[in-house]
């Protein structure tokens, strides 16, 4: 019998938008690497080395396109200037399946947008987080981008799909 042991692991994520107007031309806005947020990492290395670990896991995920995020659930959260909305993470949309998918060391979680307009630019955010605190921030941030492209913009009758990838390799 022979074992394999990695004394390292690498957590990764990928972040792909797209968006689709109000007569279905579908739009691939953002396809790359993102970082995985510092508290996460500490989070996950504190809990490695204590055995009453609190549970982090995403399974409390937003259910409604919301201007206010509903406090205590997880999931992604757009903020456009000082405006802060939860991604449905739930059902389908559009022919998207919504909520987690994948298997192994690789997960994503499918989330949407819509009903509103917004114009998202470099200086707003996308956040992948846990427990939101239901005004302005989660309990603790898992992902966001690297960057967003110049602009990003919706109006009411469309649409954002957000499929957001974490992988946990051999480092």
């Amino acid at each position: 019998m022979s074992m394999n042991i990695s004394d390292k692991i690498k957590a990764s994520g990928h972040l792909k938008i797209t968006t689709i107007d109000e007569k279905g031309q579908i739009k691939v806005v953002l396809d790359q690497h993102n970082t995985i947020q510092d508290a996460f990492l500490e989070w996950l290395n504190d809990k490695t080395q204590s055995n009453t670990a609190g549970d982090k896991s995403l399974n409390n995920l937003f259910t409604d396109y919301e201007k206010s995020p509903a406090s205590g659930k997880d999931g992604v959260e757009i903020i456009s200037g000082s405006t802060h909305y939860s991604m449905k993470a739930s059902g389908t949309h559009l022919g998207f399946t919504l909520g987690w998918s994948g298997s192994g060391a690789s997960r994503k979680l499918t989330s949407a947008f819509t009903g509103a307009a917004i114009v998202l630019d470099s200086t707003d955010d996308i956040i992948m987080g846990f427990n939101h605190n239901g005004s302005t921030a989660f309990a603790t941030n898992f992902a966001k981008p690297d960057s967003l492209p110049a602009t990003i913009s919706i109006n009411e009758l469309s649409s954002m799909i957000i499929e957001w990838t974490i992988t946990f390799a051999d480092a």
